[in-house]
């Protein structure tokens, strides 16, 4: 008998399985052109929605936006998401089936990407807890702040 451990064998271990899942993804995404992310971001499967959606390529990120395969709980990460582009913030908060649910509003609201002309147009529909502090929250741009803490105010909150 020997005190040795026995030897290691990463098939068994499935932390090291998923690291090589998601880095074999991110690989294959890598390889392909244009044309076959925007096929993969509109027939594949969550994880490269997720990963195609920090793609800079304009055509990439709407295809992701624009798969029938999206739900709205991978919406609403993409709305909290604070190194995505404004321009996919707009987008979101131009589709009226998204900003009818309030989870993905509060989102957009609170991230300081949000173009301030979107996010504006959604102060009016947030609760009232929600608005005491996005009036104090020091990330969100200057005039998001002044109108929830107007809109506070108004309301004596």
């Amino acid at each position: 008998m020997s005190d040795q451990p026995p030897p290691h064998d990463p098939s068994l271990d499935p932390t090291e399985s998923s690291e090589r899942e998601s880095v074999s993804i991110y690989e294959k995404l890598a390889r392909l052109d244009v044309s076959g992310k925007v096929k993969a971001a509109l027939l594949g499967s969550r994880e490269e929605r997720e990963i195609l959606i920090r793609e800079s390529n304009r055509l990439v990120y709407t295809a992701v936006l624009q798969s029938p395969k999206l739900s709205i709980q991978e919406v609403e990460k993409i709305a909290n998401m604070k190194n995505i582009s404004d321009e996919i913030l707009r987008m979101i908060s131009e589709k009226r089936d998204w900003v009818s649910n309030y989870s993905i509003i509060l989102a957009l609201v609170r991230n300081p990407r949000t173009p301030i002309h979107s996010s504006i147009k959604f102060i009016p529909r947030l609760q009232d807890r929600d608005l005491r502090f996005l009036s104090k929250d020091k990330t969100v741009p200057e005039p998001v702040r002044k109108m929830a803490k107007k809109l506070a105010a108004e309301k004596k909150l």
